[in-house]
C-alpha cells in the first residue's frame, strides 16, 4: 500500500468541536489572544503553537464576561504520512497530558475505513491518548458515506 503525505482537515461535528474547545481552555499554552467586539469577547486558541504534524485551532465567543463561551468553533488539521484512511502521530506534550487527566479524548463520531496498519474497522474522527508526557493522536480522514 502506498503512503501519502498531505494536509487534511478532519471533519468535526458540532459536539466534537465543543469538546476540543473545552480542552483548549484547559491548556494555558494554547491561548493566543482575545478580540473585543460589541457585547462579547472572542478568544482564540491554537495547539500546538509551533509548526507540528497536527494543529487544533479554536475560538469561542464569551458574552457578558462569562467564563463559558456561547459559541464554539474548532478545526483539526493533520499533515504527514498516512496509511489508508488514518493518520497516527506520536509526540510529547506535558500540557496536553495534564489537560487529559483521564488519559484519552476521542470524537463521538465514527466512520468505517481502513485503519493505520491496514485493517478495516470503525474509526474515530480523532483520538488523543497520553501516558506521562508521551501522547498519540489518531486522525481518520475518510469522509462520511
Amino acid at each position: 500500500m502506498r503512503k501519502l503525505s498531505l494536509l487534511a482537515l478532519i471533519p468535526l461535528i458540532q459536539f466534537d468541536q465543543s469538546k476540543l474547545e473545552q480542552l483548549m481552555r484547559k491548556i494555558p499554552e494554547a491561548y493566543v489572544k482575545s478580540v473585543s467586539h460589541t457585547g462579547f469577547v472572542r478568544k482564540h486558541y491554537a495547539f500546538p503553537k509551533q509548526k507540528s504534524t497536527f494543529q487544533i485551532s479554536c475560538e469561542g465567543d464569551h458574552y457578558a464576561g462569562s467564563q463559558i463561551p456561547t459559541m464554539k468553533k474548532c478545526e483539526l488539521s493533520v499533515t504527514g504520512e498516512r496509511l489508508g484512511d488514518e493518520y497516527l502521530v506520536e509526540f510529547k506534550s506535558q500540557e496536553l497530558a495534564n489537560a487529559l487527566h483521564m488519559g484519552k479524548l476521542f470524537a463521538s463520531e465514527r466512520v468505517y475505513g481502513q485503519a493505520y496498519g491496514g485493517e478495516y474497522r470503525q474509526l474515530f474522527r480523532y483520538q488523543f491518548s497520553c501516558t506521562g508526557d508521551a501522547c498519540k493522536g489518531t486522525f481518520a480522514v475518510k469522509p462520511k458515506e
